[in-house]
């Protein structure tokens, strides 16, 4: 698993450095809640089954968001670990950079260099690929498609402008998107997906933007193997 690095930092906003770490955790926060301040607490959670994406956001908590180790806990919900964090400057912090507003956040079009680590969190949290493993194991008989997908719910039924939005910047980074497939009804939202298909944008996209979730990073080797052969 690739650690996300701190370096470089172009500037502070109150204390917090702009820096890979923080764009990364803004694109893992597609994926996290800052539910509404109940009874005093300002909570920040970001929930996953791989314990090693948990480590890697703990450190980011620790080292870009100021936050002490021993303020950092692990609640289990419905058999998923999820990181949590109650502290009211970050929780603030966080709401004024727009974050769970559905959008994505006006802080990441200030900063192209650090566009590669908002997608690539983007994705390690609410990207999908083959689970090519277990077809080579013979689990599934299904061949894995040349696809990867990425997820985000919308209030609008018409459209999901984040993953508008998150297209451009792909794009731009040079990684050939497919269409937004959707909208599937959900509970309160409407669920879209960014398709990038084919094999050679998907390995346009492990190569030029690259992901930090160790399963996931398995799936692209296998991926690339499995249609290079």
């Amino acid at each position: 698993m690739t650690p996300i690095p701190f370096e470089p930092v172009v500037e502070r906003i109150d204390e917090i450095p702009i820096n890979p770490q923080l764009f990364y955790f803004l694109g893992v926060m597609r994926d996290g809640t800052l539910p509404i301040v109940y009874d005093g607490h300002y909570e920040i959670s970001v929930a996953q089954k791989n314990p090693e994406f948990l480590k890697m956001v703990k450190t980011i908590f620790i080292e870009t968001l100021k936050i002490n180790e021993n303020k950092i806990r692990i609640k289990i919900d419905k058999n998923t670990p999820r990181i949590v964090v109650y502290n009211k400057k970050l929780y603030s912090f966080l709401k004024e950079l727009k974050v769970g507003d559905g959008d994505v956040e006006p802080i990441v079009f200030k900063y192209p260099q650090f566009w590669k680590w908002y997608v690539r969190g983007f994705f390690d949290a609410e990207g999908e690929i083959a689970h090519v493993e277990k077809y080579l194991a013979g689990i599934t008989k299904t061949f894995p498609q040349p696809r990867i997908l990425i997820h985000q719910a919308s209030k609008n039924e018409k459209e999901c402008k984040a993953l508008v939005e998150l297209k451009k910047i792909i794009e731009s980074l040079g990684v050939k998107c497919g269409n937004i497939l959707g909208p599937k009804r959900n509970v309160n939202t409407y669920d879209f997906d960014l398709m990038i298909y084919g094999i050679k944008n998907v390995e346009n996209f492990y190569s030029l933007i690259g992901t930090s979730h160790i399963e996931k990073n398995l799936r692209f080797n296998l991926l690339l193997k499995l249609y290079s052969q």
